[in-house]
């Protein structure tokens, strides 16, 4: 649909590879213009969503990451759109959303003090994903076209030096010496090894069965330290279903900050050290010990 001049409109619906439907017609605005659009296409036998507004397709897809993603994923997702995503886009249908608009709100973001290029990036990614699971659900009939990201820089990720770590884990406790183990040893993130259960430890051949982002399954060998750490932790395990369990409630364990917090004060390690950074330091010592840079990846 095109908007040439005033209340005129252009419809075109393809019907096939050589066969359109061409029609101009009057509207009051681009409203009644969509609203006329979708009528004709329902009689031509094309599928046409219903059209929601974001706000509306915000509540239904929130639900959606609750059941289908990680807590944190909600929890970024749910700030984003509550705090800067509806207020801008909340009223308006995600049909009628064009590049220009996108660039306004990029624009007013950047005004606002104290907001870096990566985090309007990734509110822009997040609107386009939770419009394209309004159109996957039909509840909108097209996704938001492509637009030219914010040009940003990357900082170089922080690691610790192999003595450094050694020292951390030789500080730590079976338990928590295994479950960082497997970010430094394995490469895995944080949810995935506070979620780890022992259904997915394999041994003779040791390796674990990983599921990660997207529900994305891999296979990660383990180290033969690795493997003689989560031996000895399942040989003192209770029978329970995960690895690293609450120390509460047995469930899945969510906060691993105030172990590593301790081995820190133990080692007298004074630089700020974040679980991931084992994970960063995993692929950097790969990549100094000459391993191929795309098998890392």
């Amino acid at each position: 649909m095109r908007h040439v001049r005033d209340n005129l409109y252009d419809i075109d619906i393809s019907l096939g590879r050589r066969n359109r439907f061409r029609k101009r017609i009057e509207a009051s605005g681009k409203l009644e213009a969509v609203m006329i659009h979708n009528e004709y296409a329902k009689q031509l036998g094309k599928s046409v969503g219903d059209v929601y507004t974001v706000s509306a397709i915000s509540e239904k897809y929130l639900q959606w990451v609750e059941n289908n993603q990680s807590p944190k994923t909600l929890y970024d997702k749910k700030r984003m759109i509550f705090a800067n995503i509806n207020p801008f886009f909340g009223r308006m249908m995600p049909d009628l959303i064009t590049p220009i608009l996108i660039e306004s709100y990029r624009k007013k973001r950047i005004s606002e003090s104290g907001h870096k290029h990566r985090e309007i990036n990734l509110e822009v990614l997040c609107l386009q994903s939770m419009i394209k699971w309004g159109m996957e659900h039909g509840l909108c009939n097209d996704t938001l076209k492509k637009t030219k990201a914010l040009p940003q820089t990357k900082k170089l990720p922080r690691t610790l030096s192999r003595d450094d770590l050694m020292k951390l884990m030789g500080a730590m406790s079976l338990k928590h010496r295994a479950l960082f183990m497997c970010l430094y040893h394995a490469g895995m993130r944080k949810q995935e090894a506070c979620r780890l259960k022992w259904d997915d430890v394999h041994f003779d051949p040791d390796f674990f069965r990983i599921t990660g982002k997207g529900s994305k399954m891999r296979l990660v060998p383990m180290t033969p330290v690795l493997s003689e750490i989560m031996r000895a932790l399942r040989s003192v395990d209770n029978g329970g279903q995960y690895c690293f369990p609450s120390r509460v409630r047995g469930g899945v364990l969510t906060d691993i900050r105030a172990p590593l917090k301790k081995a820190l004060e133990t080692c007298g390690i004074r630089e700020t050290v974040t679980p991931h950074m084992l994970r960063h330091s995993f692929a950097t010592h790969l990549l100094e010990s000459g391993l191929d840079i795309r098998y890392i990846q």
